[in-house]
């Protein structure tokens, strides 16, 4: 590949599953299913990207991940490497299963795909009217995991340098509603923004410790975040992931201590 600006696709598949798979109560024909196949496979390749990193990718992933990459391929018509390396992060725990993934022309390598907040993370409330110093005070917002486990991968062009990427779909503003407060609209908004702001919260949380050590490693490997994070770009859970524009992200935070868990760098929140 000669010398070219690094091109990164972000895609919401808009639920792919494969043919007589059922999703929210509905499913593709074969016919519906390679028109969207083809649909995004063109796409992806009029777009002449290098990599692409995708959501709502189904359950049924490899032979959905497999037809795209085939019909991105067929249609690719720059003179670089054609898309073979991919990978699937675990799929989301609801009833329907979709997951992040990600395809390239790049070799991919420390694949990983984030679950489960990082360790020692935790968002509490303030009981109103009570002691701040007490810890019986505050109640632990129950939430532990990512709504759709994050890809993390390594890209690495074979005449370039390497780059982290991230492939992010947090929590929609769709109501989450319950039987047990009459299935209250406001109250399901309420509740899946407060899901969305803790998930945007752990990935920054993750980022705080993440990039100092990717700095100290090697301070020109850069770290791209995309995905769909559902609310604008201007959003509370949007900037919270990418920090003050006056802060440098891949620079210690003073007064964070650092500590070695095994091959890896947690936060000490004693």
């Amino acid at each position: 590949m000669g010398k070219t600006s690094l091109r990164i696709l972000f895609m919401n598949l808009e639920n792919l599953f494969s043919p007589g798979k059922k999703f929210y109560g509905s499913q593709y024909s074969p016919a519906e299913y390679n028109d969207k196949v083809n649909w995004i496979g063109s796409m992806i390749a009029e777009s002449q990207v290098h990599i692409a990193a995708l959501t709502e990718l189904g359950e049924d992933s490899k032979p959905c991940i497999e037809d795209v990459i085939k019909v991105a391929n067929e249609k690719d018509t720059t003179s670089w490497d054609p898309f073979k390396h991919e990978f699937r992060a675990e799929p989301s725990k609801g009833s329907t299963k979709i997951r992040t993934a990600v395809i390239s022309r790049f070799e991919l390598t420390n694949t990983e795909s984030i679950a489960g907040y990082p360790e020692g993370f935790c968002v509490d409330l303030h009981k109103p009217g009570t002691g701040l110093d007490e810890a019986e005070n505050w109640i632990a917002v129950p939430s532990t995991q990512f709504s759709r486990p994050v890809a993390k991968v390594r890209a690495n062009p074979e005449n370039g340098s390497p780059f982290n990427l991230f492939v992010v779909h947090l929590k929609s503003k769709r109501p989450t509603k319950a039987e047990h407060d009459g299935f209250n609209e406001a109250i399901g908004i309420a509740r899946a923004a407060v899901r969305r702001n803790v998930e945007a919260a752990a990935l920054r949380y993750y980022f705080d410790t993440f990039l100092p050590q990717q700095y100290q490693m090697d301070e020109k490997v850069p770290t791209f975040v995309v995905g769909d994070f559902n609310d604008t770009p201007t959003s509370v859970p949007v900037e919270n992931i990418r920090g003050p524009f006056d802060k440098v992200p891949a620079l210690p935070v003073p007064g964070l201590k650092w500590t070695s868990a095994g091959s890896s760098v947690v936060q000490d929140c004693t």
